[in-house]
């Protein structure tokens, strides 16, 4: 801000007029302050003058900074160097500025930012030479620049140094002490330690001895690479030189004419685990070993169930489809597990934590592979999730299927008997989703406690089943002649089942097979307690039986003379099997409309498990029962004096088949008034409302829903059961 002096060195040299480039620079005072400006500045004119009187702006302090990457690898993915380059301006009004990064030789893959100008080999211009705009007042420019070591740089260090200043000749810097700054980016080196081992201690003439060496990489954390590591194993005076392994040289890509070598590692593993201890484990635990992994890798038999569990939809002939199924099945399972551990020999895949022996293989397949190898891996395994939870959607399918049977025998509830084919099986489908939550809960994820609770549960399933086909061969031994060899069959699978189950049991007891044990055994229990409780109802009510005897039957017309009136009141029945309840509800509608009806229609829905409903013969069975009843029915009522007649279906679901048939009753007889019948306990507990369903009363919405009359009749039972 003070005023300056400018004097020409050679003052003859410049007639007036002449733009002067001034070499002395001098205060106000006449102190020399510098005889060579940098950049010189066109001062014009002088003309004669010896010296000229100038205010020139008042100098700035800029201050360079500069940030780097402490320390990374000569290979991806930690070679990657960041920089930062700052300049600060601290003066009142804004200033062009310039920054120079001179970069390390060799570098790769340099990015500059906006701003930023690449003007040599290894030189990064920003600012105001590259049009940057001026650094504001008080602020502070930083360009961020990025490039990537190399292995050639491995255990050496990269010195990156920047300068900076004022970006014209408006201004000076009062300070270049800070005007340059340098950082340095240490390239670790890999670490190598070399380790030989072997469990002989001793051998004879003609033993084979074998060496286990490692070759580790302790390397810092940033994972330095080595390159070209050669490993020289010097033989031992006296021996000989017979294999080494593995075979493929850093995994994958193995080609045919390794396998051989694979085997014959295989074959030298077992002859040596042939041997007596403390060599190897001799004959018994070499069988108890072989045993071990049989029984805890039987879960690959699980995936055959499907064919057991869908023969029944099969084409005709079922048993040929079945057959032609499970043998393709078998050889495509026997394939698929054999190439696997070929597969797992061949790379040497090993257990790692965190991942499974897939993702092992995988890896190791096409890890190395630049640019699609994560790829590869990737849609590798998110195809097996995918193929996984496919899997699992056979619970979905076949539980509630399940469920439903055993609700038609009693020993689950009796609203699971309304479970179909179509996927709106809402209480199976919650069921089973709502154990597989508390499941995943339970172990946390955990695989290994998933496939205990899984496989525990599955091969008591195939014993079990497999006991059962033997009682039934037993029992039917005197219709069958060849009964042995079917029986043979089953004897076998029973035989491998309980052993595979019986070692899985007692390995994995701890590792969740306890809670399995526990959780089937209350499940069980259960379902016989279930069973029990409609058996003690059902021997209550038998006691209505006796009304049959008691019942005042007279001389009736002939059926064909009772003939029904479709226009006249007809009470509509809707009864099981014969029995004293239907008999109950028909005195009942007598009792509360006396004289009123003129027809009496029974109606009966003959429930067939779903797996049966393809089945014409077992079909043929539920339709001539249902029908025999009927029959039963419509002779007493006209015993009684009654017009009556009946109708039935067949089908899956009780209340949806029998909403059905009712409606396409009231069109026949339009007054007609539809009747059900309802259990009630005296001393109603809460297990009674779950396990005795709402048929009626959901029949009875249905019916309303569609604009027909319906009505429950409420049958006592006097005893809570």
């Amino acid at each position: 801000g003070d005023a300056v002096v400018v004097r020409p060195q050679n003052e003859a040299a410049n007639p007036a007029n002449d733009t002067f480039f001034g070499t002395t620079l001098l205060d106000k005072d006449a102190n020399v302050i510098d005889t060579a400006l940098t950049p010189q500045i066109p001062i014009p004119g002088f003309g004669n003058q010896a010296a000229v009187t100038y205010s020139c702006a008042a100098p700035v302090d800029y201050v360079v900074s500069k940030t780097a990457t402490a320390a990374v690898s000569g290979d991806a993915p930690n070679n990657l160097i960041t920089t930062t380059i700052s300049i600060k301006n601290p003066d009142s009004a804004a200033h062009a500025t310039v920054l120079q990064d001179n970069l390390p030789g060799g570098v790769t893959g340099l990015t500059v930012p906006p701003g930023c100008l690449q003007t040599g080999p290894s030189q990064v211009t920003c600012g105001a030479p590259v049009g940057a705009p001026p650094t504001a007042a008080g602020a502070t420019d930083t360009y961020t620049i990025t490039y990537k070591a190399t292995p050639a740089q491995d255990c050496g260090s990269l010195s990156n140094t920047v300068q900076g200043g004022p970006g014209d000749a408006t201004t000076a810097d009062s300070n270049l002490a800070n005007n340059v700054a340098t950082k340095v980016t240490a390239v670790d080196c890999p670490v190598l330690s070399v380790n030989k081992s072997t469990p002989t201690t001793s051998a004879f003439t003609d033993d084979n001895v074998t060496y286990t060496i490692t070759v580790s990489n302790d390397g810092p954390a940033t994972g330095s690479t080595a390159h070209n590591v050669v490993l020289n194993d010097a033989t031992s005076a006296g021996m000989t030189f017979v294999s080494a392994s593995p075979p493929c040289n850093a995994g994958f890509p193995c080609t045919l004419g390794d396998i051989p070598a694979v085997f014959d590692e295989v074959h030298r593993g077992l002859a040596q685990g042939l041997q007596a201890p403390p060599v190897g484990l001799g004959l018994a635990g070499m069988m108890a070993l072989f045993v071990r992994a049989y029984a805890l890798g039987g879960g690959t038999y699980t995936g055959i169930e499907a064919v057991s569990n869908g023969l029944s939809i099969m084409r005709e002939p079922k048993v040929q489809t079945g057959k032609r199924t499970m043998a393709l099945m078998a050889v495509s399972l026997a394939a698929t597990a054999g190439g696997l551990i070929l597969a797992y020999l061949l790379v040497h895949a090993t257990p790692a934590p965190g991942r499974t022996m897939n993702a092992v293989l995988a890896n190791q397949f096409a890890g190395g592979w630049a640019g699609i190898g994560a790829v590869f891996v990737l849609v590798t395994l998110v195809s097996e999730a995918l193929l996984l939870i496919v899997a699992g959607q056979t619970g979905f399918i076949d539980g509630p299927r399940v469920m439903a049977n055993m609700a038609v025998d009693s020993y689950m509830p009796h609203r699971f008997s309304q479970l179909s084919d179509r996927l709106t099986m809402s209480y199976g489908v919650l069921l089973i989703g709502g154990a597989s939550l508390l499941a995943l809960i339970y172990t946390g994820g955990n695989v290994t406690h998933l496939v205990v609770l899984y496989s525990i549960n599955v091969f008591l399933t195939f014993s079990l089943s497999e006991l059962a086909m033997c009682r039934f061969w037993l029992r039917e031994r005197k219709k069958h002649p060849t009964w042995r060899k079917h029986i043979s069959v089953h004897l076998v699978g029973l035989t491998l089942c309980a052993f595979i189950l019986t070692v899985t049991v007692y390995e994995k007891f701890g590792e969740g097979g306890w809670v399995t044990l526990a959780l089937t055994g209350g499940l069980i229990a259960g379902c016989f307690l279930i069973r029990r409780h409609y058996r003690k109802v059902h021997d209550k009510l038998r006691r209505l039986d006796g009304i049959l005897t008691a019942l005042p039957i007279g001389s009736a017309p002939t059926p064909e003379l009772q003939a029904l009136d479709p226009v006249a009141p007809t009470a509509v029945l809707l009864v099981g099997g014969y029995s004293g309840l239907g008999i109950h509800s028909l005195l009942a509608v007598q009792r509360l409309f006396p004289g009123y009806f003129r027809n009496f229609l029974f109606v009966s829905v003959g429930v067939i498990d779903s797996a049966s409903f393809v089945n014409v013969e077992a079909v043929d069975e539920v339709r001539d029962r249902t029908a025999a009843d009927l029959r039963r029915y419509v002779e007493l009522a006209t015993g009684l004096g009654l017009a009556a007649d009946s109708r039935m279906a067949v089908g899956t679901e009780a209340v949806a088949t029998a909403a059905d048939l009712c409606v396409r009753i009231a069109v026949e007889f339009p007054h007609s008034l539809f009747f059900a019948g309802k259990l009630i306990f005296e001393r109603e507990r809460w297990y009674q409302r779950l396990l005795h369903n709402e048929t009626a009363y959901q029949l009875q919405r249905r019916l309303q829903f569609a604009g027909l009359n319906a009505m429950v009749l409420p049958v006592r039972v006097t005893e809570a059961a």
